[in-house]
């Protein structure tokens, strides 16, 4: 079967609801910033802060298209990954894209209690609101469909297989 690609802003379930969702479905999960990171030797922040986000972009393309010649595979998308045209196009045409839809606030909420995410500490509230608003459309373009981000992982995985199934 094809691998499915979850996409969203940071903070959104990406990881979380992934990992129910590969358990369920009996697939393998990558989460990509993790990914990177193994590849790299050093977190995402290092590598924003060390060779800059142009190179991790980069890299993130390079993985776009390595993972997307996976089956069986739940993919956790960074949160920047789709926006890129070029990775979109990669995925769009191998995987099921879900974008995971969550409001604003209850995001920040999330990202604030999470230091470790590069663009969110060296953002201010209203950054990261103007980053959300520029990409949601884009979410929802690239993706097969949108499933809200509300309930448990567990609640949330069962609704994409439920939907997945009804394609």
């Amino acid at each position: 079967m094809k691998s499915i690609v979850l996409c969203g802003f940071m903070g959104c379930g990406k990881s979380t609801v992934g990992k129910a969702l590969a358990r369920l479905m009996s697939f393998d999960f990558v989460d990509m910033d993790s990914y990177i990171e193994r590849r790299e030797g050093m977190s995402v922040a290092e590598i924003f802060a060390v060779r800059g986000e142009e190179y991790f972009r980069a890299i993130e393309s390079e993985v776009c298209a390595e993972l997307s010649r996976r089956h069986n595979t739940i993919i956790a998308a960074g949160g920047g990954a789709l926006i890129s045209q070029k990775n979109a196009c990669i995925f769009k045409g191998s995987c099921i894209i879900i974008f995971l839809e969550m409001p604003f606030e209850r995001l920040l909420l999330r990202i604030r209690k999470n230091a470790s995410r590069p663009l969110a500490a060296s953002s201010s509230d209203e950054q990261l609101l103007s980053l959300y608003n520029e990409r949601l459309p884009v979410y929802r373009y690239v993706a097969d469909f949108c499933m809200e981000a509300t309930g448990t992982p567990d609640e949330i995985a069962n609704q994409i297989l439920e939907r997945i199934d009804m394609q």
